[in-house]
């Protein structure tokens, strides 16, 4: 499938690829431009492999360098920019970044609304108001994923409190309060076919 979307900021890209494509397709794209495989080996689930495979296509895809720079130890590239992945089901989510970088895409799941108290606070769903209750947790979901990736430890989605979020420019500010320090982030919010998209802008 191509791509579901594309984005190009000042600093950073942004790409989400639908993969409807065979693990094998995206196993053997690699393998034929030399990226290096071999922590696949670690993961035992198939649909995790399959989102493995999908999203380091994605970034050799849309930043070809990755091939020479990939790190096998983390999603980073050495002496290259900050990288964040995200999937949900068949959908892959990558971000490169020249800062730090957080992304998450999250389908609107039912599912949500059973786990919501973990990582709701008591303002959150009045922040963000949509037409469904699911869409709105989703896209809480994303924010608070997508700032937990930028800083990768020390912090919970009860600790990220979403405090703007604008449908009509597509950006929200969330605050995270981190060891007792509290710092402000700029996202931007999509809601596409059915899947809510955010990432840390800075």
């Amino acid at each position: 499938m191509p791509l579901l979307y594309y984005r190009s900021l000042q600093n950073a890209e942004i790409a989400l690829w639908k993969a409807t494509e065979h693990s094998d397709f995206f196993r053997d794209n690699l393998k034929e431009q030399d990226f290096p495989t071999d922590q696949v080996e670690q993961i035992h689930h198939p649909e995790k492999i399959h989102q493995w495979y999908a999203s380091r296509f994605l970034l050799c895809r849309i930043y070809p360098a990755a091939i020479q720079l990939y790190s096998q130890r983390k999603p980073y590239l050495f002496n290259g920019p900050e990288i964040s992945f995200s999937h949900s089901q068949d959908v892959v989510a990558v971000q490169i970044s020249h800062y730090k970088s957080g992304i998450d895409v999250q389908w609107a799941d039912p599912k949500l609304k059973v786990i919501s108290a973990r990582f709701l606070n008591d303002m959150d769903m009045e922040t963000v108001k949509t037409s469904d209750e699911i869409i709105s947790l989703s896209i809480i979901w994303s924010i608070k994923e997508a700032v937990f990736k930028y800083y990768g430890t020390g912090l919970t989605f009860k600790h990220i409190e979403v405090k703007h979020y604008d449908p009509v420019s597509d950006t929200a500010l969330a605050v995270a309060n981190r060891n007792g320090e509290k710092q402000t982030h700029k996202l931007i919010v999509d809601y596409i076919d059915g899947m809510s998209l955010a990432y840390v802008i800075e």
